[in-house]
């Protein structure tokens, strides 16, 4: 039973800190709904770095001021000088994604955070009673 129940403790563990990572992640993309606001961004550069993340360089307009920001990307880079619509939050401006990107869809951070309430805190409290009763 003592195996048993480490064995829950630590797949609830792993469910919660998921649901965690989906909530902290989630946050920015809930500032940008809130207060994002859209423009065209520019691509300036790309590269591929030491650690094999795709990075795209874009450079957007904020008012009379021009900002920069090195954002990640799954699919292939952007030509130079090509132009795609970005969001950014209008308090932190080098708060920015490419409105093409999924990550403004919450479906999975929602699911993360179903799998850390739901299958996480109950899977952690069945292991730490299981621990405790012997």
């Amino acid at each position: 039973m003592d195996l048993l129940g480490f064995l829950l403790l630590f797949v609830g563990m792993f469910f919660c800190i998921l649901g965690i990572a989906g909530f902290n992640s989630s946050s920015d993309i809930r500032k940008l709904r809130k207060r994002g606001v859209r423009t065209e961004a520019v691509c300036v550069a790309h590269g591929v770095p030491d650690d094999g993340e795709m990075r795209v360089v874009w450079e957007y307009a904020v008012g009379a001021e021009q900002m920069r920001v090195t954002l990640q990307t799954r699919y292939a880079p952007a030509p130079v000088g090509s132009s795609h619509p970005l969001i950014y939050d209008s308090r932190k401006p080098r708060l920015a994604l490419l409105e093409t990107e999924r990550t403004l869809d919450s479906a999975g951070t929602k699911r993360a955070l179903l799998l850390g309430a739901l299958v996480g805190v109950p899977l952690v409290a069945v292991g730490a009673w299981l621990l405790s009763s012997y």
